[in-house]
């Protein structure tokens, strides 16, 4: 989406990556120095008391919804597109559904000791595939610089900042499963750092490749991978990044699941989330084909309403907690005071 607004200065855009992370390392400094036991949604709870704090919820779990519906949107797109494109994509829906809803059920442990073996194995496989197409990049494609001005960079800068790195905060809802929640804020500005160092590099490559081709391509890392030859021995390396996205949307989607699902079981008062996989799991995925019928419209949501939406909820929503915390503090020490 950065190259949309810019291309020889698309570069520049990413960094503003980590400055959404920085954002949402410190609601959760914040979070865990006040509500070190609770979730996003329990901290909504005890800020704002039941009734606004319910609606409060419920807005949280509304957002995070839509955000799933993007993401599971992404994966049947990307399976579609790049994979199996004579395959239905409610097919498609339904086989990412029952893997997204298998993971959900069997909790957030299991799914972090799986991510202990995909971790060290993206660490070997990341680096061959980011070496191997700098023999085919042209510095030349990167001028001239600030060709239309600062303008277009900022537009480039604002879904990353606002969509991807405001992402970050999700991981708030998980704070009563983490067993050292202080680090919660150090943790994410270390993810923050790690994606954007690997995403400059990426697009480093795919505009150093392509130039301004880049535009015209729906996934331009694809493309790079795909046009790696090393004579007859290395080659179709695209099957292996394939299966690293695939694996990455169903971790994105598992986690946006779980947030959810916790979400409800707070709104409800109910002793386990597990009731609620199967029902928010489906939803999700019917709800990306039904909302975005196209990549047109997923695009624009995610450009033109996402970053209003989720700055609303991880900043704004807090902060009115926050002050109603504060306001219902003095109400009451007034009233102790009159009685």
């Amino acid at each position: 989406m950065i190259t949309e607004f810019t291309v020889t200065d698309a570069w520049m855009a990413v960094p503003s990556l980590f400055v959404g992370g920085l954002i949402s390392a410190g609601i959760a400094h914040v979070h865990v120095r006040k509500f070190p036991s609770l979730r996003a949604t329990g901290a909504f709870l005890a800020m704002a008391g039941p009734v606004i704090g319910n609606a409060f919820v419920i807005w949280y779990v509304s957002v995070v919804f839509l955000v799933g519906t993007v993401v599971a949107r992404e994966f049947t797109l990307f399976v579609t597109v790049a994979s199996l494109p004579y395959t239905s994509e409610t097919a498609v829906a339904v086989i990412g559904c029952a893997s997204v809803v298998y993971i959900a059920y069997v909790g957030i442990e299991s799914f972090a000791r799986a991510n202990e073996f995909v971790v060290p194995l993206a660490v070997v496989v990341l680096p061959l595939l980011i070496l191997l197409p700098l023999t085919l990049c042209d510095v030349h494609q990167f001028y001239p610089v600030f060709s239309s001005g600062w303008l277009p960079v900022w537009k480039a800068s604002i879904v990353p900042m606002f969509v991807y790195g405001l992402e970050f905060s999700l991981a708030i809802q998980f704070v009563p499963n983490l067993r050292s929640p202080e680090k919660l804020p150090i943790d994410i500005v270390i993810a923050a750092s790690i994606s954007t160092v690997l995403i400059l590099i990426v697009l480093l490559l795919t505009v150093g490749v392509f130039g301004f081709t880049v535009r015209y391509l729906q996934y331009p890392v694809l493309e790079l991978i795909r046009v790696v030859r090393i004579g007859r021995f290395i080659e179709r390396l695209d099957t292996i990044y394939g299966i690293a996205v695939l694996m990455t949307i169903i971790s994105k989607i598992t986690i946006i699941h779980l947030a959810m699902c916790t979400g409800i079981q707070d709104l409800c008062k109910t002793r386990d989330y597990r009731w609620a996989v199967l029902p928010t799991g489906t939803a999700m995925f019917v709800g990306g084909l039904y909302f975005y019928r196209n990549v047109a419209q997923m695009t624009y949501f995610i450009e033109h309403v996402g970053p209003s939406y989720l700055l609303f909820t991880v900043v704004g929503v807090p902060l009115l907690g926050l002050t109603l915390q504060r306001v219902r503090f003095h109400l009451e020490r007034r009233a102790r005071k009159g009685g």
